[in-house]
């Protein structure tokens, strides 16, 4: 069979699998109520129709990509596709709410095979080509940021027309397609380490991963510790410290070289894909509660008004591109983090009951900030380190997009869940939820001050956000200023080529 080795098909495998990856994080969400009736499912089985993927995904995704640099990229890759096919299948012709949260959860392994070797691929590919791989990413990175807030809209769409168990038949072509280029235009690239997979180290780091990433969302879920979510954050603590103390015992061996924090760019990188995850699909959930129970939008009028934050980000992810000609990427990311930061604190002065409208300068600023942003964060955790770290750096980097989503979830959540907490038990649920269903039942003025409340206590969530990117900025401006001091403490750097300005 010939193969083609234009490392474009790369990016368009890796790009098609992020669209798919990223869309069943958000557009389930839509099919849940048409579950629920069918299946009769109750609150707690519905969730881990979302939590069962995510969880998968946030845990796994670290030891993928290790795995994907021991014993080859590709074929860790492929193997997530057909993980991801399969169980895509199976929870499309789920016939219980049991099988549907099986496939779930497998749907999250498949995922988290995928995008874990994922950047590691294009930098692979690019090998030489500073371009052509700063070109990859970002169409990879603006991609997934995209899709992401496009979900509600797909959703909606989709689940209207057709039915839920359409948002999982629709990953069916997606899945052939990405299969194909994978196994037809794509070449092998050679494992990036000599030494064994370090095996102890990927179940220290998924049991870490799952059990950190559960406790916060059941805190959340329960509005506050329960004993099982407790147990997980204490085991996350145990495990993470000896995971730690094992990687730095393991040096360049280790499935994460701890060495790679000295160098400052990377732990810029590191930082933005953190915050940025925090400030944006930590919030939007809650902001899609705002819209949808309190402003009284449909899931496609939301999904319109969060295309105000998606396009624009598209758009300036491009200008961003063009503007490196003039500004250093040190400005373009620090004044990207500050414009989210300057657009979640204008809304947060200026919303009130009834004032969606004032939401929509906000999400177009944000937009703006994640664009110029978003095609240099991944791109200066590959670049930053030696060309066979360039696996280790862009898995790690990956691993903070679903911790600062979950961080951002639990903690948000949290102040909402304490700022309304002078509301009775059932109405506190009511107006965390903002079940409409259940509001359309209520007193018009009972319904006002739940309104209230809630867009006081989301309110006061826009400005924290904005208050915390405005605080970071300066760090990252200043780590991105010492661009390469620490290079010799880790490995040899590879040759510097002509590119975007850093500092």
């Amino acid at each position: 069979m010939e193969r083609s080795h234009d490392p474009k098909w790369v990016t368009v495998a890796v790009t098609l699998s992020a669209i798919v990856m990223t869309l069943d994080i958000t557009i389930v969400q839509l099919g849940l109520k048409e579950i629920g009736e069918e299946f009769t499912a109750g609150l707690d089985a519905l969730q881990w129709i979302v939590n069962g993927y995510t969880l998968a995904f946030a845990s796994l995704v670290l030891s993928a990509g290790a795995l994907g640099d021991k014993i080859g990229r590709l074929s860790v890759f492929r193997l997530g596709i057909t993980v991801f096919f399969i169980a895509s299948l199976g929870c499309a012709l789920a016939p219980s709410v049991g099988v549907l949260i099986a496939g779930r959860i497998a749907q999250g392994v498949g995922a988290a095979l995928m995008f874990g070797p994922a950047l590691a691929l294009i930098a692979g590919a690019y090998e030489g080509d500073e371009e052509g791989r700063l070109r990859a990413i970002v169409l990879f990175s603006t991609t997934s940021a995209a899709f992401a807030a496009l979900g509600p809209l797909f959703g909606e769409v989709i689940v209207g027309a057709v039915g839920w168990r359409a948002i999982f038949y629709l990953n069916i072509p997606f899945s052939v397609v990405v299969s194909y280029v994978a196994a037809v235009k794509m070449d092998p690239q050679k494992p990036s380490d000599v030494t064994r997979p370090d095996y102890p180290a990927a179940v220290l780091a998924t049991i870490a991963l799952f059990t950190v990433n559960y406790g916060l969302t059941d805190f959340v879920h329960h509005s506050g510790i329960t004993a099982i979510g407790g147990a997980c954050l204490c085991t996350f603590t145990v495990f993470f410290f000896v995971f730690l103390v094992r990687e730095k015992k393991m040096g360049a061996d280790a499935m994460i070289d701890l060495r790679l924090f000295r160098l400052p760019v990377f732990s810029a990188a590191v930082l933005m894909s953190f915050f940025c995850r925090v400030a944006s699909f930590g919030i939007i959930p809650f902001v899609i509660i705002w819209l949808q129970g309190y402003q009284g939008l449909s899931p496609t009028e939301t999904g319109c008004v969060l295309l105000f934050m998606s396009l624009t980000l598209v758009v300036f992810a491009a200008v961003s591109m063009k503007l490196t000609r003039f500004f250093s990427v040190r400005t373009l990311n620090a004044g990207g983090m500050g414009g989210i930061g300057l657009g979640w604190i204008i809304p947060g002065l200026l919303i009130g009951p009834g004032s969606w409208t004032a939401i929509i300068p906000g999400l177009i600023i944000i937009g703006i900030g994640s664009g110029l942003m978003t095609p240099h964060m991944m791109d200066l955790a590959v670049s930053s380190v030696p060309a066979e770290r360039s696996g280790m750096a862009s898995r790690t980097a990956n691993t903070f997009f679903p911790l600062g989503t979950a961080v951002g979830f639990a903690v948000f959540g949290a102040y909402l869940s304490a700022r309304l907490g002078h509301l009775p038990g059932p109405m506190r649920k009511v107006a965390t939820s903002g079940n409409a269903d259940i509001m359309g039942t209520l007193e018009a003025g009972t319904v006002e001050k739940l309104e209230a409340a809630y867009t006081s206590a989301i309110s006061e969530i826009f400005l924290i956000a904005g208050a915390m990117c405005l605080a970071v900025t300066p760090l990252i401006a200043h780590l991105l200023a010492a661009k390469g001091t620490a290079g010799a403490r880790v490995a040899p750097q590879r040759e510097a080529a002509p590119g975007p300005r850093a500092g």
